[in-house]
């Protein structure tokens, strides 16, 4: 009996172990910075002032030196200064833009010889930014060109119904075209509500890396056609391993 409960010890130090290891490491001294205003949002002109705390397991932690800098997002910063936070916070007068962008505090905090940092980002009437970069002279001409030769490839729809993914409101499909050249296919999952009517329909494009895709049954259900598609020439309902 004793031998067998000295196995299971081991059992659970090494699963309660593994799992602890296997959790990210989380610092418990944190950089707090945030505007003054909820949305983050701010007007040409507009004064912003960045809140910023130093905790450590969410205390504030007193007389900590700190490093910070202001100024427009990706550019050289405005504002630098040093200064110890004698009750682990400060505000900072960020100052303000006056057009369109992004202006940014960062803050890096020294404590028992390490670094930690935080940062927060005011946006000045971000619907208003306007492109920095100019069209190619043969933008437009460059896209109708291709549009036109894209026109003329057939495009082959093959579709096939996935019944163990078929809810009682979507059916779902397995549906690969053909790509931009022949000889290569492009692979998706589209969900279709089963009650007859027009829809919205909604294209979920992929982003980095090789994975299947379940189909967005959620948001068909509620009345919305969805496809999700892959774009590495493989069907998207292989499994994983």
């Amino acid at each position: 009996m004793k031998k067998y409960t000295s196995i299971l010890s081991v059992i659970l130090f090494f699963f309660i172990h593994s799992n602890s290891w296997a959790q990210p490491a989380e610092s418990f001294v944190k950089v707090n910075v945030a505007p003054e205003k909820t949305d983050w949002v701010y007007k040409p002109n507009e004064k912003v002032k960045f809140a910023v705390s130093i905790t450590k397991n969410d205390i504030e932690l007193p007389n900590v030196a700190v490093r910070y800098e202001v100024g427009p997002e990706m550019m050289s910063p405005v504002k630098t200064e040093n200064v110890v936070l004698k009750n682990g916070t400060t505000v900072i007068d960020g100052g303000t833009l006056k057009e369109a962008g992004f202006l940014r505090c960062r803050v890096v905090a020294s404590y028992e010889g390490k670094e930690y940092s935080g940062l927060a980002t005011a946006a000045f009437s971000p619907d208003a930014i306007q492109s920095t970069t100019n069209e190619p002279e043969d933008f437009w001409t460059f896209w109708q060109k291709a549009k036109a030769e894209a026109s003329k490839i057939p495009l082959d729809a093959r579709v096939r119904l996935l019944p163990d993914r078929c809810t009682e409101k979507v059916n779902v499909y397995e549906v690969n075209i053909q790509n931009y050249k022949p000889g290569t296919r492009l692979f998706g999952i589209v969900c279709v509500p089963k009650a007859p009517g027009k829809y919205p329909a909604l294209l979920h494009v992929p982003g980095a890396g090789v994975r299947g895709y379940y189909g967005d049954v959620n948001t068909a259900e509620k009345g919305v056609i969805t496809l999700q598609i892959g774009i590495h020439g493989v069907p998207v309902t292989l499994d994983a391993s």
